[in-house]
C-alpha cells in the first residue's frame, strides 16, 4: 500500500516535535545552573585576554593557549552579558540542540529511515551519562567540538570529493582540535567512512574512491600529529599523579574501557563481560557484513582513544562525542524492527504504530535519565547557590581599593586560594586585587571578609 506524501511528511514533523520536546524538558531540569569552579578559572583568563589576542589565539596554529576556540566562547559571552548565567546556557544548549540536528541528519543518511534517526537523536539528545553538558557551562568545549567534528563529517559523507571541499574539512579539523583534543580523531573517522561506506548498500572501494581516502587522511593526518605532539608536551606529564597522565598500557586500556561502558549502562560489569560481548557482536557484524552497525561500533572506539588511557581524568561527560556511535547502534537497531513491522503489517498501519510509539519511548527515556541524574542534580543545585550567592554579596559590597588584599577567613565549598582568586577577580571584574585565605581574622587588615549561609560578611579589623 502506497503512503500519502503528505503522511510521511507529518510523520517527519511528528518525530521532530517529540525530540525538541524531549529536549525541551530535559533543559527544564537544568534551571538551577550557574557557574561551576571551572568557569571562574576559564572567565579569570578571558578578562585578561583582549579581543586581537584572543582571536590570534584561534588562528595561529602554534599558540599554546588553552582551547582557543572553546575560550573564545567564553570570551564573547563574558563581554555581551557579563555573569548572566542564562545567556552561557542558553548557548550551551542551543548548540548542543544544533548536535542532535547533525546527529539525526547523519543517521537519516546512513541508516536511511526517519525512525531509526530520530530514535538515535532523541537519545543523543537526553543523556545522564554526559548530564555536565546541561548544567556545566565548562563542557563548552566538549559540545563545541563536536559540532565542528559533526559538520566536517557531513561535509564529507554529503559533498563530492574536491580540493576546496577539503580545504573546508581541514579548517572544521583544526578548529575543532583547538576546541577539545578529542577531535584529533576525524581524519581516521573518515577514513573508517570511506572504507566501510555505511551510508551504501554494496561496498565499492574503487581505486579511485582509495585514492581520495589515501589523500584525506594524509593531508588531515599532518596537523593531527602536529597537535598530538604539542598537545602531548603542554597538557601530559610523567608524574602518575598529574591529571593528564597517560598509561599506554593494555590493562589501562581495559580498566578505561570498563569504566566508561559501566558509566554509559550504569552497570558494575567486569571488563571481561564486555570483551566477551564486544568480541562476538563485532564477529557477527564481519560475518554477515553489516558494515553500518559495524561502523558505529568501531567510530566508538575510536573517537574514545584521546581520553582512555587518562587514568586519573575520567569523566561521563567524556561520552559526548563518541555517543554517536551509540546513536547509530539504535537507530540500524530500530530500523531492523521497522523492516520487520513492515513484513507483517501493512506500512501505514507501521507508521501509525510508530507514531503513537515514538513519544512514549521520548517520555520513557526522559524518565530514566531524570532518574539517573537525580542525585547529580540535587547536589550541585546546593552547590550553585553557595556560588551564586558569593557572586552577588561581592558585587553588593563597597569596592576595594586598588592593589588590595582581600582576606578570607571562610569561602564555599570547593574553593582553595587560587579559585577564590579568580572567582573574586571576574565577580568584580577587577584584575588588580588579591586574595588571602585565613583560618581566623588578621590584626590590622583592612579588608576581611567571611562567607557563611550562602552571604558574604564584611569583617571589622580589630587592633
Amino acid at each position: 500500500m502506497r503512503v500519502n506524501r503528505h503522511w510521511l511528511g507529518f510523520t517527519k514533523l511528528w518525530l521532530a516535535v517529540c525530540v525538541a520536546t524531549l529536549m525541551g524538558f530535559t533543559f527544564r531540569l537544568y534551571w538551577f545552573a550557574y557557574f561551576w569552579i571551572d568557569d571562574f578559572g576559564n572567565l579569570y583568563w578571558v578578562q585578561k585576554t583582549g579581543g586581537l589576542e584572543m582571536l590570534g589565539h584561534v588562528v595561529n596554529p602554534a599558540s599554546a593557549f588553552f582551547r582557543p576556540v572553546g575560550m573564545a566562547v567564553y570570551w564573547v559571552l563574558f563581554r555581551s552579558f557579563d555573569l548572566d548565567p542564562v545567556a552561557y546556557h542558553a548557548t550551551a544548549w542551543i548548540l548542543h540542540s544544533i548536535n542532535v540536528a547533525f546527529v539525526y541528519r547523519l543517521l537519516l543518511r546512513m541508516v536511511h529511515s526517519n525512525f531509526g534517526a530520530s530514535a538515535g537523536a532523541a537519545l543523543f539528545a537526553c543523556q545522564a551519562v554526559f548530564a555536565q553538558i546541561y548544567w556545566n557551562f565548562g563542557t563548552i568545549f566538549e559540545i563545541v567540538s563536536c559540532l565542528l567534528f559533526l559538520v566536517a563529517v557531513d561535509l564529507h559523507s554529503s559533498r563530492r570529493y574536491s580540493f576546496s571541499h577539503l580545504v573546508l574539512i581541514f579548517l572544521l579539523f583544526v578548529l575543532a582540535v583547538k576546541a577539545k583534543e578529542v577531535a584529533i580523531t576525524l581524519p581516521i573517522v573518515l577514513a573508517l567512512y570511506d572504507f566501510l561506506q555505511p551510508a551504501h548498500r554494496r561496498w565499492n572501494l574503487t581505486r579511485s574512491k582509495f585514492g581520495q581516502l589515501a589523500v584525506t587522511l594524509g593531508v588531515l593526518t599532518l596537523p593531527a600529529v602536529w597537535f598530538a605532539i604539542r598537545k602531548t608536551g603542554e597538557m601530559g606529564s610523567a608524574d602518575p599523579s598529574h591529571p593528564y597522565y597517560m598509561d599506554f598500557t593494555f590493562n589501562s586500556f581495559l580498566r578505561g574501557s570498563e569504566w566508561y561502558l559501566n558509566s554509559l549502562f550504569d552497570a558494575r560489569l567486569d571488563w571481561r563481560v564486555y570483551a566477551v560481548s564486544l568480541g562476538m557482536l563485532l564477529l557477527l557484524l564481519v560475518k554477515t557484513g553489516n558494515r553500518r552497525a559495524l561502523f558505529f561500533l568501531v567510530y566508538i572506539g575510536l573517537v574514545f582513544l584521546p581520553v582512555i588511557f587518562l587514568v586519573n581524568h575520567r569523566f561521563g561527560f567524556y561520552w559526548y562525542l563518541p555517543f554517536f556511535g551509540v546513536s547509530g547502534v539504535v537507530a540500524t537497531a530500530t530500523k531492523d524492527i521497522m523492516e520487520y513491522l513492515r513484513n507483517k503489517v501493512p506500512m501505514r498501519t507501521g507508521l501509525i504504530l510508530g507514531v503513537v510509539i515514538f513519544p512514549i519511548v521520548c517520555r520513557q527515556e526522559y524518565l530514566i535519565q531524570k532518574r539517573r541524574s537525580e542525585g547529580e542534580r540535587y547536589y550541585f543545585e546546593s552547590m550553585y547557590q553557595e556560588y551564586r550567592a558569593f557572586v552577588q554579596g561581592m558585587r553588593a559590597l563597597e569596592p576595594p581599593r586598588s592593589g588590595e588584599t582581600i582576606l578570607f577567613t571562610s569561602v564555599p565549598s570547593h574553593f582553595d586560594a587560587l579559585i577564590t582568586l579568580q572567582a573574586t577577580q571576574v565577580a568584580l571584574r577587577r584584575t588588580d586585587v588579591n586574595v588571602q585565605l585565613a583560618d581566623t581574622p588578621s590584626v590590622g587588615t583592612s579588608y576581611q571578609l567571611r562567607f557563611e549561609k550562602n552571604r558574604i560578611i564584611r569583617v571589622r579589623a580589630t587592633r
